[in-house]
């Protein structure tokens, strides 16, 4: 029997997926179709008579559910209208059967159905859903009655004040807040603990989750009661191997419980070294000497258990190691004081675990010193957001699954949304945190238990792929996805509900090249580190499109060097990462000047992907290569904003507009692209200014740019205080050149940040009074780089992270790694998970590895290795994205890894005996694989003879199609006729390149403009037609100036004004049939332009040709045939009406009348027979 064919297998797998009355669990590859199934499902359910409030979806984005949307009410909405045969048609694709006449009557309503469900349909993110249900139940939840949502920015800002707030109220020492603020800080560094709170706001969450867990007995409301720091820090010490007793004091106490030997001997040792060093002695026994005498001089037990570890132990990366004996004394000294070797290995084994104890005591004193702080924090917080009826982010996850899984009214909340919520579907499950997870089981924990279990109008359905979890900083936790699946999968077995699991590997998305590439480097040893389940190979659906995958050779990042000039950014592109920029621009640069694959897709500038994994150098290199070299580009998709030098220059500018005595922010504004004095004409007025401020100073001064510079500021001084913070600075960007002056000091780059910066001032003035002070003191609290949506739409080469660009595709992608460490040490997190799923967890505040209990080493271990598992992942997403092409480019420092992204590709698909450099090791040019590449056609038979050709199941499929009727030959008329010779030659035509030369992009723009233009008003063609240039010409603005020129020159002429008037149409199809030579002849054309009035009808064909013929003999028989075609047609329908014809030659803007002999002739030569007049 043959092997289901992917396609049909996938639609199975579909129809199964998305059965209204089964659970199901759907694993998707990347570009398997995940947002169709889902929306199969929603419409099924429909379909299947499920009341729409009755159905949530859940999705990972507010533009996932939009998306969601749009498809659904785009399939109602067409079924609505359709005809009977054409609703059955589509219908049964949904369904995989013929519906019944009832299901047909029901789906026409389904539209109406769902636009009057009061709410609408339910396809919103988890935040939404949980906003929702807050507002239903505001009393149950303890939350307030109308409450807001506090967004980012605001939520920054109130952070801020409450730590302010918290570290002026820890000035008292008398309290435990003030104690504990004194402790951190004698024993941290500010950044340690600014590190430490950070992380302990962001972690508030499983914080919260602790305390809950350490805590005990009821709040009496039927929710346990959240223990304290107190009852954390108790449970810590547990989970470290301490006891109750064993505290830092007690264990310094236990060490200093002197052995036998220092006891009884301590000062006889002390002097026999006296005596040995005396006469010069051993290096060990001076060090032997010193180490003693600090025991037997310490003052108390903190600094004798300190000298002591000191002496016997020595610190190491892994913690406390022994001191050697025989190292400890010299040979000499031992041999005099037999037995002292084994009393000193004695002591080191009695302290190795007393001093491991102490770093773990000591380890949570710290941490309780920095949750004290950081709970006094959060508690001002919260009061803050309570005060003002505000709820952020992460308070609607928190209190929902409060809601649904602790409180008293959880019962009675769970059971008036079981009477409305029978169906949940979750989209992207790999990204669902726990949290999120609990709410969806919660919702669903009524669905296979109790009365309705076994029902099947109560269902639960998600759908993704742990390969492409890839959010574990936001909590996602891929683990979950299985995890989930088998908890919902028993709950349906018990109840004896239906529960389908199925995958979804057919790409609808990527060419076979690129898969076969992504299963090469993934299928094997790395399939563990990004999937818990077996790895699926994948399937194109776009099998017989060719694809390619292009390994480059990485560029070399010099050894870091301080650099000689003083003034070079730190984080400034190095060599390596220019030169990369360079190449992949110039490569880009070669795909739009011939831009057509090989699969004979024409590429354009926004079906251009540049992925990297982080935004560093790299990507500021690659934007700015780009607008060097005019390429179309998306821009930065984040932008550092309040820390951009433009932003921070035009914030300046309104501090001395605000206090121009502001000496500082002054001689900033003076230096910057604004006014643009240099340093000797600043030093010029600064210097000698005496006792005045700079403003006084320059307003005196007699240097012609410092007059200059003072008339534009007094100028925008008395704008300020009149206009809003938009108007203010659009004017000082806009008309009075600041935009400008930036851009030739800070490059292109700079124009994004200053639109970002003009559109947060419109931000603001949205929700604030508008003041130029309120505005800076906005952007200044406000430190998170604004996002900027480059979606599928982009006009222009996208130039993102992988993260952003999940959910995305293009045609060519180019895959950047630029080396570094694939786990960054740097970026560990200042609170470390202690415990497992069955303890839960618990935190410390990380120390050095030296001082360090042994759970952090081992959580650091397990964190690495989550983390490389998640740089695996981000792989896969970054090779899925490409479409057709993939090129794969590097940066190899001092720090790359083997395992980074080119060198697991490289492994994978590049031979061992590709030509390579022998000095670097690296490849001498790019690796195309595979070899050698398909063509776009596979030759004759080859694909009857593949697998896909073979794994069909029907009989029918492998039999040859008949042949279709005859039917008349296609005539084109506008491909005309070079030679008369015979009719033949019309059909033998080789067809035009599927290249556009400048002849054809310069045609096509032409016809285009002059069929849109005559619509709109004359003043605005000039606008019209840049604006079109700039959005569909954009790869060629060498073009731009010309092309406008004369399209404009033609609709200007007087003697052409008819054509373009209200009588006139463009681009009229004509379709009919001519007889020549005894053949009959299908004509298919387009009419440039037509004239109809009640005496004449004129057809005027636009030619672009650059030589204009001067006479009717040097015109192209082809283009006379072309409409003579038109004129035999139109004859048909207006039998006896005069028609006229001509061409318009837009170079010159001139028309040419075709006699009516001519156009007989042309005619006549292929055979078509002419009525005489």
């Amino acid at each position: 029997m043959n092997e289901i064919a992917p396609l049909t297998r996938t639609q199975q797998n579909q129809w199964a997926a998305s059965d209204p009355e089964a659970s199901a669990w759907v694993i998707a590859n990347a570009g398997s179709g995940k947002t169709h199934v889902l929306t199969l499902r929603v419409i099924r359910l429909l379909l299947s008579g499920s009341d729409p409030a009755s159905i949530l979806c859940v999705t990972f984005t507010k533009a996932a559910a939009a998306e969601m949307s749009r498809r659904i009410f785009d399939t109602l909405g067409g079924w609505a209208t359709a005809p009977a045969a054409e609703l059955a048609e589509k219908m049964k694709a949904v369904q995989g059967r013929a519906p019944t006449p009832a299901e047909m009557r029901r789906a026409r309503q389904l539209f109406a159905r769902a636009l009057e469900t009061p709410g609408g349909l339910k396809i919103q993110t988890i935040h939404a859903f949980c906003e929702r249900l807050l507002h239903q139940f505001p009393f149950e939840a303890n939350v307030p009655a109308h409450f807001e949502i506090l967004d980012d920015v605001a939520a920054d800002a109130l952070m801020a004040e409450a730590r302010h707030a918290v570290l002026s109220e820890a000035l008292d020492l008398s309290a435990p807040l003030g104690r504990a603020m004194r402790f951190l800080a004698e024993t941290a560094s500010d950044k340690a603990i600014h590190d430490g709170l950070d992380a302990v706001i962001r972690k508030r969450d499983a914080l919260r989750g602790w305390l809950a867990t350490v805590g005990s007995g009821s709040d009496g409301g039927g929710e346990s009661a959240e223990g304290t720091i107190g009852d954390a820090m108790a449970d810590l010490r547990h989970r470290l191997g301490l006891r109750a007793d064993e505290t830092e004091a007690s264990l310094h106490k236990q060490i200093c419980q002197a052995a036998k030997w220092l006891g009884t001997h301590c000062s006889t040792l002390i002097e026999g070294l006296d005596a040995l060093l005396s006469d010069g002695g051993k290096d060990n026994d001076r060090s032997a000497h010193v180490g003693l005498q600090a025991i037997a001089e310490a003052g108390h037990e903190q600094a004798e258990s300190a000298a002591r570890l000191a002496f016997f132990l020595t610190k190491k990366e892994d913690g406390w190691s022994p001191r050697v004996a025989n190292r400890r004394f010299s040979a000499a000294f031992r041999k005099k004081n037999t037995g002292l070797d084994e009393l000193v290995e004695d002591e080191i084994e009695r302290l190795l675990p007393l001093a491991a104890k102490l770093n773990a005591a000591k380890a949570v004193t710290a941490t309780e010193a920095l949750l004290t702080v950081g709970d006094a924090i959060l508690q001002r917080y919260g009061t803050a957001k309570s005060r003002a009826g505000y709820l952020d982010y992460d308070d609607l996850i928190v209190r929902t699954r409060n809601l649904l899984e602790r409180s008293g009214a959880a019962a009675w909340v769970l059971y008036k949304l079981d009477a409305r919520l029978r169906h949940i579907l979750v989209d992207e499950a790999q990204d669902t945190s726990p949290n999120q997870w609990a709410i969806v089981r919660a919702l669903a924990g009524d669905f296979f238990a109790g009365e309705t279990a076994g029902r099947r109008d109560r269902t639960i359905f998600a759908v993704g792929d742990d390969k492409q979890s890839i959010y574990g900083f936001q909590g996602a936790a891929p683990r979950m996805l299985n995890e989930m699946k088998e908890h919902f999968r028993s709950s349906a077995s018990r109840a004896e509900a239906s529960f389908v699991a199925t995958p979804l590997f057919l790409s609808f998305r990527s060419t076979r090249e690129v898969l076969d590439a992504v299963d090469g480097v993934f299928h094997g040893d790395l399939a563990g580190r990004i999937t818990a389940s077996d790895y699926e190979m994948h399937a194109a659906h776009r099998h017989l499109a060719p694809g390619e995958v292009l390994v480059w050779p990485r560029c070399l990042k010099p050894k870091r060097e301080t650099p000689e000039d003083w003034t070079t950014p730190f984080d400034a592109p190095t060599a390596a990462e220019s030169a990369l920029a360079q190449q992949i621009a110039g490569e880009i640069q070669r795909l739009l000047a011939d831009p057509v694959l090989r699969s004979g897709k024409r590429i354009r500038p926004g079906e251009i992907m540049i992925l990297s994994r982080k935004r560093d150098a790299f990507v500021a290199a690659m934007n700015r290569e780009l607008k060097n070299r005019r390429i179309p580009t998306a821009g930065a998709d984040r932008i550092p904003l309040s820390r951009h030098i433009a932003v921070l220059d035009l914030l300046a500018l309104a501090d001395v507009m605000l206090l121009p005595e502001n000496d500082l922010q002054l001689a900033a504004v003076l230096k910057s692209p604004l006014i643009g004095l240099s340093e000797a004409q600043l030093m010029e007025v600064a210097a000698r200014r005496g006792r005045m401020s700079l403003w006084e100073a320059l307003q005196g001064s007699e240097v012609v740019a410092c007059r200059k510079g003072y008339e534009r500021l007094r100028g925008w001084r008395g704008m300020a205080d009149q206009v809003t913070p938009f108007r203010f600075f659009a004017t000082v960007l806009g008309p009075d050149g600041g935009r400008r002056a930036f851009r030739e000091r800070l490059g292109s780059e700079a124009e994004d940040v200053l639109d970002t910066f003009v559109s947060q001032t419109l931000a603001y003035e949205g929700t604030e009074a508008p003041s130029l002070q309120g505005f800076t003191a906005f952007l200044r609290a406000s430190e998170r780089d604004i996002k900027r949506e480059l979606d599928e739409g982009s006009a222009g080469v996208r130039v993102m992270t992988v993260h952003g660009s999940k959910g995305l595709e293009a045609d060519v992608v180019f895959l950047v790694d630029t080396g570094g460490q694939i786990v960054p040490t740097q970026h560990r997190d200042a609170l470390v998970p202690v415990g497992d799923q069955v303890s839960g967890e618990a935190f410390l505040w990380r120390r050095k590895s030296a001082e360090a209990p042994p759970e952090q080493a081992k959580a650091d271990a397990e964190a690495g290795r989550d983390a490389k598992d998640e740089y695996a992942r981000l792989l896969y997403v970054a090779m899925t994205r490409a479409r057709d092409v993939l090129h794969v480019c590097g940066i190899a420092g001092e720090r790359t890894e083997d395992d980074c992204w080119h060198g697991l590709i490289a492994n994978a698909l590049v031979p061992e005996d590709a030509p390579r450099d022998p000095e670097t090791g690296e490849l001498e040019a790019p690796y195309h694989w595979p070899v050698p590449p398909r063509e776009a056609v596979p030759p004759a038979g080859e694909a009857a003879r593949g697998e896909e050709a073979e794994a069909q199941v029907f009989e029918w499929l492998h039999r040859a199609a008949p042949s279709p009727l005859p039917g008349p030959e296609p005539l084109r008329p506008s491909r005309g006729l070079a030679e008369p010779e015979a009719t033949g030659d019309i059909a033998a035509r080789p067809s035009p390149s599927p290249l556009p030369s400048d002849a054809l992009i310069r045609g096509r723009a032409v016809h285009k403009l002059l069929q849109i233009l005559p619509r709109l008003p004359p003043e605005r063609w000039e606008a019209a037609t840049e604006a079109f240039l700039a959005r569909d010409l954009a790869e060629r603005p060498d073009l731009h100036e010309t092309l406008a020129a004369e399209v404009l020159e033609v609709l200007r002429h007087p003697d052409l004004a008819d054509i373009f008037g209200p009588e006139s149409r463009a681009e009229l199809a004509i379709v009919g049939e001519v007889k020549a030579a005894g053949e009959t002849y299908a004509v298919s054309g387009q009419i440039d332009r037509l004239l109809a009035t009640p005496e004449i009808l004129h057809i005027v064909d636009f030619k672009t040709n650059r030589f204009v013929p001067a006479t009717l003999e040097a015109v192209d028989p082809g283009y006379i045939l072309q409409l003579a075609l038109y004129r035999r047609l139109l004859a048909e329908i207006h039998p006896g009406k005069a028609i006229r014809a001509s061409l318009v030659w837009t170079a010159r803007a001139s028309l040419m009348d075709i006699p009516d002999h001519a156009l007989d002739a042309a005619l006549t030569r292929i055979g078509v027979t002419v009525a005489a007049p």
